[in-house]
């Protein structure tokens, strides 16, 4: 009821609905008002839509959410003045309203060194829709403890980073947007056209889901298995098999990334370390000790308990590697049934795998693996076509971006540089973001993708501007654990 009520109050809707996950006939030329209308639509529809309609859904939506917002969120407020933008006259101003995404961590450290939590859910409150007036932060002690109380007492559902610097981002998202992200992760299996159904949909509820990460915590990929959890699963905890069953700490990455800063510059001492941090270290030093042997034990219950059993997967290739080269240690063919729901990020997060890896590794497993483009920073992600590509959905604006002058590529042609997105399934935040990605799109009909498909796409490769580009943290999952054992490696000797 709670939710219901904020929803109202923002004056926005439930876009989940009766149909559960299915596609269902959408207008573009009549959902301008109602932008997330568009998440519904079938992936034929969506890339086989003239791009001359595309964008004029695409322009119409921007404005509705900008007049939406621009009287309730400050920092969009500021920077629309800034830019002289009473109103959205084309897509390209967009480009002039992409927050950096340093912006959503620009409260001051100090506030979180000091359990000043009144303050930073002050400074929250700012970016969001979602009234948090009424939040009683007495008593709280730590990130976690605040995250934790904001769950259990408001709709927000914030996603952190794994920021290197330790000062983490923490992204506005609520429960208004999850039903949106249930059904992008439903749409990462979804044909185009003619294409054979690559994997059948149905039954969701009854499928258990692998991550092998920590089940419990506030990144993008926590929130999501517990969307899974309340909504497909109805509470029950045994269909989700992670590899921690503990959650991943925000103040453990936070600590992380501050204490190499500290270390270099030779300030770092045992005495800084409060004792509830201390405990937290050392619990944390137990598990990451524990760490190969959990890592078997995972892979043997996996192979043990769903071995020919259809099943859903979301993570990355280090891990599906791993699993399959356990598989052929054990002598395990075709691990899962066919018709399993796999899903991979992009990208081998620096690991180095034979040329033919993905091949084998889907044959090990007995699986089609789809892969995609997915940050947090989006409510979706964005589904690879089966030449490689990552088609954007009508829902999301890209730009390319100059580097160094900011300046955007024209909507025309193939270009490379700095990816801006505007995610038009952001309802209680401003989604507009300038990333750290360097990427190159095409964009129109004037450079079709082979697949078939219509509308802008980006190319496979993907690479992070280096932290001198100014590429600084990214709110994503795979890098969280890394984090986690920085933070504990710097933590050892003291």
């Amino acid at each position: 009821m709670q939710e219901m009520r904020e929803m109202q109050a923002v004056g926005i809707t439930a876009a989940g609905g009766p149909q559960g996950f299915r596609s269902r006939p959408v207008d573009l030329k009549r959902v301008g008002a109602q932008p997330e209308q568009a998440v519904w639509q079938s992936w034929t529809d969506a890339y086989g839509t003239d791009l001359a309609e595309v964008q004029a859904y695409q322009l119409a939506a921007l404005r509705t959410r900008f007049h939406q917002m621009v009287g309730r969120l400050p920092v969009l407020a500021s920077l629309a003045a800034g830019q002289s933008l009473d109103d959205i006259r084309s897509l390209e101003q967009g480009a002039l309203l992409l927050f950096r995404h340093s912006v959503y961590k620009s409260y001051p450290l100090s506030l979180i060194e000091r359990a000043a939590f009144d303050r930073v859910t002050n400074w929250l409150d700012t970016f969001t829709l979602h009234d948090l007036s009424g939040f009683d932060a007495a008593g709280l002690d730590s990130i976690d403890a605040w995250l934790q109380r904001l769950d259990a007492m408001t709709p927000m559902r914030i996603s952190h980073t794994n920021g290197t610097s330790g000062k983490l981002s923490f992204l506005p998202r609520s429960t208004v947007e999850m039903p949106l992200a249930l059904r992008g992760w439903h749409q990462n299996f979804a044909a185009f056209g003619a294409e054979p159904e690559r994997l059948p949909q149905h039954g969701l509820g009854s499928l258990p889901m692998i991550f092998p990460g920590y089940r419990h915590g506030a990144l993008s990929a926590n929130r999501l298995l517990d969307a899974f959890t309340e909504t497909l699963y109805d509470g029950n905890e045994d269909m989700i098999l992670t590899l921690h069953r503990e959650r991943l700490s925000a103040d453990l990455v936070s600590f992380s990334g501050r204490f190499a800063s500290a270390q270099a510059r030779g300030e770092l001492g045992r005495q800084q370390l409060s004792p509830t941090l201390l405990a937290m270290v050392e619990t944390a030093r137990q598990r990451q000790a524990d760490a190969p042997r959990r890592m078997r034990e995972f892979i043997a219950t996996i192979v043990d308990r769903l071995r020919g059993q259809r099943v859903m997967f979301f993570g990355y290739w280090s891990m599906l590697v791993d699993l399959a080269t356990e598989c052929r240690n054990l002598g395990v063919r075709r691990l899962f049934h066919p018709q399993s729901l796999v899903w991979c990020s992009g990208g081998t997060k620096g690991k180095v795998f034979p040329p033919d890896f993905k091949q084998s590794t889907a044959d090990t497993l007995g699986v089609r693996i789809q892969e995609g483009y997915g940050m947090s920073e989006t409510v979706t992600t964005q589904p690879g076509c089966p030449v490689g590509n990552y088609h954007l959905a009508p829902y999301l604006i890209a730009y390319v971006l100059d580097p160094q002058t900011g300046r955007p590529s024209p909507r025309a042609g193939t270009h490379t540089g700095r990816l801006g997105v505007m995610d038009l399934l952001a309802m209680t935040y401003w989604g507009g973001i300038l990333t750290g990605d360097e990427v190159t799109i095409s964009f129109g009909d004037d450079a079709p993708c082979a697949c078939g498909r219509k509308g802008p796409y980006m190319h496979p490769e993907i690479r992070r501007y280096r932290e001198q580009e100014g590429g600084d943290d990214k709110i994503a999952c795979a890098g969280a654990p890394q984090a986690l054992d920085r933070a504990l490696n710097f933590l050892k000797d003291l």
